[in-house]
């Protein structure tokens, strides 16, 4: 005899095994060998990305300022400023913008399949080098400059970047963080 249990819709005493319920018309699916292969493949396939180095980003978090350049600094031959952040002289990170792009509220966004040439990001950490430059889409900086008060001397930055080792091809998150630039590092800035 075969085991009987209750459907799940309307309840009523129906063989274990079947695919549709005569009653209510639930369908029951069964698990086939097909089923069985395909989720063996789908978890092995999950296993060996875990276990890969190529899914571990590291994260690069509590930067602090450090500086800002106070000579005369350029990139693709006109005005900049470079920013130094980090944790500490070996774990680091530096930023330069131009200053022709250095207002207010502005967000400067860096991807390698965009040809921005008005910020770039480069930096070592963990004894390796970081860049954005790079063909993969994963790396871009983003710089938002949230407020220049030019009274009290004080900028807000915002930034958030994924940067690329070109040696190792490990990723590194530079997670959105805030940072004053104050006040002769404001002049700095924005002289």
């Amino acid at each position: 005899m075969a085991k009987l249990e209750l459907c799940k819709s309307c309840k009523k005493e129906i063989e274990a095994n079947i695919k549709v319920c005569p009653y209510c018309g639930k369908k029951y699916p069964t698990l086939t060998i097909t089923k069985i292969f395909a989720l063996i493949i789908v978890a092995i396939a999950l296993l060996v990305f875990l276990l890969s180095g190529d899914n571990k980003i590291k994260v690069a978090n509590n930067l602090k300022l450090f500086s800002v350049s106070d000579y005369a600094y350029t990139m693709n031959n006109q005005p900049a400023v470079n920013i130094n952040i980090g944790e500490s002289k070996e774990d680091y990170f530096s930023i330069t913008i131009l200053k022709s792009i250095i207002k207010e509220n502005t967000t400067i966004y860096k991807r390698y399949d965009r040809k921005t040439k008005h910020i770039s990001m480069d930096g070592y950490w963990e004894g390796k080098n970081y860049i954005v430059l790079t063909k993969t889409t994963e790396p871009f900086i983003k710089l938002h400059i949230k407020s220049l008060d030019y009274k009290n001397k004080e900028a807000i930055l915002e930034l958030e970047a994924m940067l690329i080792s070109p040696d190792t091809k490990e990723l590194l998150s530079v997670p959105s963080q805030t940072f004053n630039i104050n006040n002769e590092l404001f002049n700095n800035f924005i002289k």
